[in-house]
């Protein structure tokens, strides 16, 4: 389970990201969050409500590696305190609204 830290950026994809099924998260715009499982991709039924909604959860997660998201340099890939792999991508780059693809480890007990 996540640390109350990483829970205050992550919001409202914390339970995807607490799901040890869940391999893959993308968002694409606010209308639509495709979830991994198992190797099946599946369109969720949750949605933001608006892509300003995305860009909050966005700038959240790219704020702690120093990087920025702008139109300017509308893209970035970094790494979540648990290893994990992201991807953003917004406008005007990404035309549907912004992206962010989340890609999970798999977590094993030793």
């Amino acid at each position: 389970m996540y640390a109350e830290s990483l829970r205050a950026f992550l919001g409202p994809i914390v339970p995807y990201m607490d799901e040890p099924s869940v391999t893959e998260i993308m968002i694409n715009g606010h209308g639509q969050v495709f979830v991994e499982r198992k190797g099946k991709m599946v369109l969720d039924p949750f949605t933001f409500e608006n892509n300003d909604q995305v860009r909050v959860l966005i700038d959240r997660m790219v704020e702690p590696t120093g990087r920025s998201i702008t139109t300017a340099a509308p893209f970035v890939d970094f790494r979540l305190p648990d290893g994990s792999r992201v991807n953003v991508i917004v406008p005007p780059v990404a035309v549907g609204g912004p992206s962010v693809t989340i890609r999970k480890f798999t977590r094993t007990l030793t």
